[in-house]
């Protein structure tokens, strides 16, 4: 698929103005395991469609997927800012954040998604993994006891 993608932007390259062509060229550069090409066309699809969040969500997953945390943290944050109800990039967030060992915006990065879906219990658990990473085993329990609650209450 990622050679018929290139195929027609070769023939037609306004096609590469596209926020829908590009994200699907991203898409078929990543299932082909072309990582470079896909990080290239998912921050395209990040500058052609600047209010959607999945296009810096998708880029911040698949650097995350490779180890690199900066600009993971960088990609999933601008997810949030476009959409602070995109609980989806929270937990990956928080994720590189707990990996550069900046723990506070980990912490941080799942306060709103927490308050914008108090239902989602993993966003307590990821929490409660990263108080415990810090010791705060008090804060990690309570964490972990709200998660439980929820799952019950389903």
């Amino acid at each position: 698929a990622a050679l018929e993608f290139e195929e027609a932007a070769r023939l037609n390259p306004s096609y590469l103005q596209d926020p829908g062509f590009v994200w699907g060229q991203a898409q078929a550069y990543e299932k082909s395991r072309r990582t470079p090409q896909a990080l290239e066309k998912y921050r395209q699809a990040v500058r052609l469609a600047p209010g959607d969040p999945e296009p810096p969500h998708r880029t911040g997953l698949l650097y995350l997927n490779e180890g690199m945390n900066d600009p993971a943290a960088e990609f999933l944050a601008e997810a949030l800012r476009r959409d602070p109800k995109f609980v989806a990039a929270a937990i990956p967030l928080a994720e590189a954040y707990r990996r550069l060992k900046r723990y506070d915006q980990a912490v941080e990065a799942l306060e709103g998604p927490i308050a914008a879906a108090p239902a989602d219990g993993s966003l307590r658990l990821k929490r409660a993994e990263i108080y415990r990473q810090l010791s705060m085993e008090r804060e990690a329990r309570e964490d972990e006891a709200a998660a439980e609650r929820i799952r019950k209450s389903r």
